[in-house]
């Protein structure tokens, strides 16, 4: 059950990924500095 429960959340990963554009290999810092990159760009056009 556990390999089942991994699988899926590797393939959530993998879509979570793409549906952003990342690579699938990015890793959750770099996730996360590049989305508060969008962010700060997306506020300072308010």
């Amino acid at each position: 059950m556990a390999r089942v429960r991994n699988g899926i959340f590797q393939e959530n990963d993998r879509a979570v990924m793409a549906a952003y554009g990342f690579p699938v290999k990015t890793t959750e810092s770099e996730c996360v500095a590049e989305l508060f990159k969008r962010y700060q760009a997306l506020a300072s056009q308010v």
